[in-house]
Order: structure tokens, then C-alpha cells, then sequence
């Protein structure tokens, strides 16, 4: 099922070492969020962000409010992350914060489960593109396989740390 998440900027920040394309999350008022998992391949989950570019594109696709386009979701800057940089969107606890802008982000979430097969769809589609380099829209896309790359050695490295953790002090947990 699809869900909304927010992701650790240092985790973004790591993967636009590998990939300058991988979009900057942090910004003043709200941090971009992302929808996942879009898919899964290989082994890896992916997550794609939500934007508020409005504009039908190949690698898009756009999320309604009746008739009115109110934000895409942005495929070519999907990206692999692992669960525990990920944190699930809690909207009756954001409700209390901001009510505007959880209703807007019940619309968006609400048509992204009504379209929970397209949006898989599109992102197969997409990883595609982004694979392969001779497609016309491969520079528009994050290139995958890089970023796969780089979720394996996150994983392996973080694992570690919290492995020597563990050891030193098993009440870590």
C-alpha cells in the first residue's frame, strides 16, 4: 500500500553525492515528503516525491483535486531508500499543526490510492528510462543503478555502526 513518508535529509544528502539529480528535501515552511513504495526491484524499495510542479511530463504523474492538478509525483527523481531513514506521515498528529495543509495532503494521498496501480506502472516504466542511457529522457532522470549502489553501501556502513554499538552496549537496542 502506499504511503506518505518524510526521509532523513542526511540520507538525501548522501545519495546527491552519487546523483546530483536526487532533489533537495529541506526547505523553510514543510520538507518535500515522498510516496512509496512506487517500486520494488531487485530488492530495493523505492520512493518518489511529491511536488507541487504541476505540469503533465513523461516521467510525472500528475495528482487531482477533482478536475484541478495540484502536484505530481516525480518518478525520474524516485530513489531506493532503507525503512529506517523513512518516517511514516502522521497526519492526525500533523492536524494539530497545520489543518490547511494536512487536508492538502489527504487529497494527494487519497488520489494516490485511488491510483495505486498507474502509479506502479509509471514508475516500472521510469526506472526504465533512468537505466538505460540511450533513451531520450535519461538525462532527466536520476540514474538507478547508481543509487542502488549507494544504498547498499548505506546499508552495509550503518549496520556496521550499529552493530559495534551493540556489542559495546548491548542495551542499545
Amino acid at each position: 500500500m502506499i504511503d506518505f513518508y518524510d526521509v532523513e535529509p542526511g540520507y538525501v544528502r548522501y545519495l546527491q553525492t552519487f546523483d546530483r539529480k536526487v532533489p533537495n528535501i529541506e526547505y523553510t515552511s514543510n520538507n518535500k515528503f515522498i510516496c512509496g513504495v512506487v517500486l520494488e526491484i531487485h530488492g530495493k524499495q523505492y520512493y518518489a516525491p511529491i511536488s507541487h510542479f504541476k505540469e503533465a511530463q513523461r516521467t510525472n504523474l500528475q495528482i487531482f483535486n477533482g478536475q484541478q492538478a495540484i502536484a505530481t509525483i516525480r518518478f525520474c527523481f524516485m530513489f531506493p531508500a532503507p525503512l529506517f531513514v523513512l518516517k511514516k506521515k502522521k497526519f492526525k498528529a500533523m492536524n494539530e499543526v497545520d489543518r490547511k495543509y494536512v487536508d492538502l495532503l489527504r487529497v494527494e494521498y487519497d488520489y494516490c490510492l485511488s491510483i495505486e496501480n498507474r502509479i506502479r506502472q509509471k514508475a516500472e516504466s521510469v526506472y526504465r528510462i533512468g537505466c538505460n542511457k540511450k533513451h531520450k529522457y535519461n538525462k532527466n532522470c536520476c540514474y538507478f543503478p547508481a543509487l542502488e549502489q549507494a544504498l547498499v553501501m548505506y546499508i552495509a556502513e550503518h549496520k556496521t555502526i550499529e552493530e559495534v554499538a551493540m556489542a559495546k552496549d548491548p542495551k542499545s537496542k
